[in-house]
Parts: structure tokens; sequence; C-alpha cells
């Protein structure tokens, strides 16, 4: 929805004009509403971005002190809190890339 009303008001709207709606929608409950997802839209990036952080740190050092693949993904389970799949998808991206 956000996508289609930019689209609409860039198109249609002088910069002026899109002052305007940018404060008026920022009054009304409709306004409201997408601040709001596009806050928690990116409070849900930003957590990701910290576990995939996370993630390559702790395969980093898991490497480092030489734990095998295996121990390494059952550390990424426990301490990062992943289900198999996601410390799967970590295992795969990072194993390779982490320093030794």
């Amino acid at each position: 929805m956000q996508a289609v009303l930019y689209t609409f008001a860039n198109k249609f709207l002088s910069n002026d004009d899109l002052d305007k709606v940018k404060e008026v929608m920022f009054m009304t409950r409709l306004g409201q509403m997408l601040v709001n997802d596009g806050i928690e839209i990116g409070i849900e990036k930003g957590i990701e971005k910290g576990i995939e952080k996370g993630a390559l740190a702790l395969i980093s050092v898991c490497r480092e002190i030489g734990l095998s693949y295996d121990d390494t993904r059952r550390k990424l389970i426990e301490k990062l809190e992943l289900d198999a799949p996601a410390a799967k998808r970590y295992m795969e991206e990072f194993w390779t890339r982490s320093s030794l």
C-alpha cells in the first residue's frame, strides 16, 4: 500500500503538494499506521541483521577454537536460539567465509 501511495504522489504532485500531503498524513490515523508499519519493519530488519552478525561472529570463533561443523551448528541453535533450518542457512553461508 505504501508503494502505491508513494508512486501516485510522486507522479501527480509537486514538491510543495508532497510536503502538504506529508504533513496531513502524519496527523491522520492512516498516516500514523503507515509510520508504525515502517517502524515495525525497520525493527524486524535490525533484529535480523543483528542475528546475522552474531551468527557470523559465533561461527568465526568456533572455527578459531577448532569446533567441528556440526558442533558449531549446535552452538548456533543453543546460543542464538535459532531453529535448525536457520542454523543450517547461516552455516552454509558463513562457514567457508569465516576466518580460521
